[in-house]
């Protein structure tokens, strides 16, 4: 039964493959969430540790993977947006135009 655990990891893992793939050749990640990206990479780290506390191997190899790979999806979409810096000079853009907006009605 340990195997079904590595196999679906290792299908977990995978399915992050064509969207790296995607997101570099188009150099842009723009369809992806900030918020999805925070809440998988919270989710990973949460079960890597619990796993490799319990000493689950076949928990914590496939969401070890799917960690970095996570991260580095994550690294690819503040680096093709234009930056941290970019990024928050768009909130603050959005936060002004929402606090603008509210003060005409």
């Amino acid at each position: 039964m340990e195997y079904l655990g590595y196999v679906g990891g290792g299908l977990l893992s995978a399915q992050l493959v064509p969207q790296i793939r995607k997101t570099y050749t188009l150099r842009s990640a723009g369809e992806i969430s900030y918020f999805f990206l925070a809440l998988n990479i919270g989710g990973l780290v949460c079960m890597t540790t619990y796993a490799a506390w319990i000493d689950e191997m076949p928990i914590y190899v496939p969401t070890s993977i799917s960690l970095a790979m996570t991260s580095m999806l994550m690294g690819m979409k503040v680096y093709f947006d234009g930056g941290v810096w970019r990024m928050t000079e768009r909130m603050t853009e959005r936060m002004t135009e929402r606090m603008t907006d509210e003060t005409a009605c």
